[in-house]
């Protein structure tokens, strides 16, 4: 691998914006995940996320896509997800109800090939992007109009070659063969196509620096040891004391949005009262608010209340705290 300067995750600011726009918000870089990030740059490991729902995973592929000015493909595992969906989506409906009007669309179709060609059913998958995203969209060359696909976003002309970051969201909602599935092709970054015989791998040079592959998991279950032997793994955790929580909390709100936004009293309440609230989460049955609710919290005052005073705003965040902190659906009262 060539080591450029500007991938290394260690040139990277302590903020990274999320998105393009200017004061929008950003994603603070603690020195444990900067560490994870750069290990797992170096090595051409994917980085694997484990923490609790809303403590920032799924954000982190999006900072570092946006950080690179790389494309962002992500793909949410769930119950029914097979490992060869996060490389490639066949769609055998659509090509047995083509094939029941075939003369129909023989007598339409244009150009070369058989318009029932397995070719015109494969939509690529997010591994497929970011291993030849030439091969990806030179799926649409010779298909029908009604077969083609819009590439994702930040792909033109299929010259993403300044690299990509995948998102395989909450891997652990998947089956134990999902993990188990992708153990070859996240080694050799390379795949079959069943239905065309097309081989699906990275050019002579590799994977370009500015790559990466993210999985995130909220812990729902166990992962196969072989597969978390393959990846780089970052933990991130809230932190348990209140006084550090808080501070915590603050900070990443201040890096979303501007004192002119939501006061820092504002602010500082609602961290406090998540803090209080996590604190009485003994139980595994009681739902704990965390990052994400509280960016709720401030998000909202910002779009309420961002011209009232601070009084005002605090007023506000005590009022809608019980929609973001709850036990078995019933709504938590405050002192």
């Amino acid at each position: 691998m060539t080591v450029t300067a500007q991938a290394d995750p260690q040139c990277f600011d302590v903020q990274i914006p999320l998105t393009d726009a200017p004061a929008g918000p950003a994603y603070i870089l603690d020195p444990q995940i900067r560490l994870a990030l750069r290990m797992a740059w170096a090595t051409r490991r994917p980085l694997l996320v484990v923490g609790e729902p809303g403590c920032g995973k799924t954000d982190l592929a999006a900072a570092l896509a946006n950080a690179w000015q790389v494309p962002l493909h992500s793909q949410v595992v769930h119950a029914r997800t097979e490992a060869q969906d996060l490389m490639f989506h066949f769609d055998a409906v659509a090509r047995l109800a083509d094939a029941q009007v075939y003369q129909h669309l023989k007598s339409q179709h244009r150009g070369d090939g058989d318009p029932l060609d397995a070719g015109n059913y494969l939509r690529p998958g997010a591994l497929w992007w970011l291993i030849n995203p030439q091969s990806a969209l030179s799926l649409n060359d010779r298909r029908p109009e009604n077969r083609r696909f819009t590439p994702p976003p930040g792909v033109i002309d299929g010259q993403s070659t300044n690299g990509s970051v995948v998102l395989i969201d909450e891997i652990d909602k998947g089956n134990e063969e999902v993990a188990e599935g992708l153990l070859e092709v996240l080694d050799t970054l390379r795949f079959d196509v069943p239905w065309t015989g097309q081989r699906v791998q990275v050019g002579e040079g590799g994977l370009p620096s500015s790559s990466m592959v993210i999985l995130t998991s909220n812990g729902a279950r166990d992962l196969p040891a072989p597969f978390l032997r393959r990846c780089i793994v970052l933990a991130i955790e809230l932190p348990k004391d209140k006084a550090t929580l808080e501070a915590w909390l603050l900070q990443r709100a201040k890096a979303h949005h501007s004192a002119n936004e939501c006061s820092e009293d504002a602010m500082k309440h609602a961290a406090a009262l998540i803090a209080v609230d996590r604190a009485v989460a003994t139980s595994d049955e009681r739902y704990k608010p965390g990052l994400a609710e509280y960016l709720y919290l401030i998000d909202a005052v910002a779009k309420l209340a961002s011209n009232q005073p601070p009084a005002n705003q605090m007023e506000l965040v005590t009022e809608l705290a019980p929609s973001v902190t709850t036990e078995k659906g019933k709504a938590v009262a405050y002192p």
